[in-house]
């Protein structure tokens, strides 16, 4: 975006929520908050819905300053493509005024016109409003000495007009937003979070399908140090920022891991340790009037996450509180692509003791009998432990 490149407006276009049908409103309304608060510290006049889009009203900016508006809209879900526009009127000379000033100091050889009429009764069709208009560039560019070829099938440059019942929107660049619903649309969860690469994913993953994000992280300070905890920190951070606010739990679970040292076989420490981080999250869950709890795990990915493990694991929490795994089908590779692209990775490859390094066999059980894990967790009579560890829990507020 060069600098002094004058718009007045930034047009929103959503993709899966025009099929919401008599939900549809609820959606849009939705969208509309969660820019609002995206563009919060920013100058813009409104943001409202408007023939099937949503148009977001700057009072005119220039190009130096509209980086920032870009760096904040590329993290609302719910948008599939986005424009700095020009408004003008719906006049015909109106329209060949603003695409002229649009592209005037554009470098390219070739262009085409490409327009989409909302108003089926302007008295122009697309084709012809692309003639006329295409027509008009060509003629200005031949009088400045720099003729230009109209190059309908690869040109060097697009230009778009988009024609409403009120307006027409001039623009020359479509920026792809990130997709999915709007955050919050589809309720609230409680998200299973370490300072590793897959849980952030899984996480950033239900974002993007409308859910609204609770952040609990596990740690045994100080037996481990805070190391975790300030990494844990930077990725719910990163991870608020996709949707407009975070709530982190830290939750202390020292004393329960010593007594499942104490009383477990080592080869199924871990499936106790994740057993009870998810019945943790289930009174959680309740706390947040939450529908459900996210892991990071991916199938076969480690030992605790094979099919039996899987299940070991999944056991402990009632069946009215699902378990999701986003990244149940995802390798690893996959995951670190998705971390890369959402910010998380470079923080996650930082070293740090987890609070279960110190509880991790040399030869862990890969299959293990969940009628042997259910003998063994009445002898632990951890429930009390948990509950008391979540009621001592530190929250921390983001965004």
């Amino acid at each position: 975006m060069k600098e002094k490149e004058y718009v007045d407006s930034i047009l929103v276009h959503y993709g899966e929520i025009a099929l919401k049908g008599d939900n549809r409103e609820y959606f849009e309304e939705k969208l509309v908050d969660n820019l609002c608060s995206a563009l919060d510290g920013l100058s813009f006049e409104s943001v409202r819905r408007k023939y099937g889009r949503v148009l977001v009203e700057l009072g005119g900016t220039d190009g130096a300053k509209l980086s920032e508006y870009e760096e904040r809209v590329n993290r609302v879900f719910g948008i599939a493509n986005y424009a700095f526009v020009r408004t003008c009127s719906r006049d015909l000379d109106s329209i060949k005024k603003e695409a002229w000033e649009l592209v005037r100091s554009e470098d390219f050889s070739s262009f085409k016109v490409a327009s989409r009429r909302s108003d089926k009764n302007y008295r122009l069709n697309s084709v012809e409003l692309n003639e006329e208009v295409g027509a008009h560039l060509q003629q200005r560019y031949e009088q400045r000495g720099s003729p230009r070829e109209v190059d309908l099938e690869e040109p060097d440059f697009t230009l778009y007009l988009e024609v409403t019942s009120s307006e027409v929107f001039v623009y020359k660049r479509k920026i792809d937003g990130p997709g999915g619903l709007p955050v919050g649309t589809a309720g609230k969860i409680v998200s299973l979070i370490s300072a590793g690469i897959d849980s952030p994913v899984a996480a950033w993953k239900m974002m993007k399908r409308g859910a609204g994000v609770v952040f609990v992280h596990f740690h045994s300070f100080p037996r481990t140090d805070r190391a975790s905890q300030e990494n844990v920190r930077e990725v719910v951070e990163v991870l608020s920022s996709w949707q407009g606010w975070g709530k982190l739990y830290l939750v202390n679970i020292r004393s329960i891991q010593r007594k499942i040292i104490t009383k477990a076989p080592k080869r199924l420490r871990i499936i106790f340790y994740r057993r009870t981080m998810l019945r943790a999250a289930e009174r959680i869950v309740g706390q947040e009037n939450a529908k459900g709890v996210v892991t990071g795990d991916s199938l076969a990915q480690v030992s605790s996450q094979t099919l039996e493990n899987l299940r070991a694991t999944g056991e402990s929490v009632s069946s009215s509180v699902p378990i999701y795994r986003p990244n149940i089908g995802m390798d690893k590779h996959e995951i670190e692509y998705r971390a890369r692209e959402i910010g998380t990775y470079e923080i996650s490859s930082r070293s740090s003791r987890d609070c279960c390094v110190y509880m991790r066999p040399k030869h862990p059980e890969t299959k293990a009998s969940l009628n042997e894990v259910r003998e063994i967790e009445q002898s632990l009579e951890t429930d009390d432990l948990i509950s008391e560890a979540v009621a001592n829990s530190d929250i921390e507020e983001f965004g």
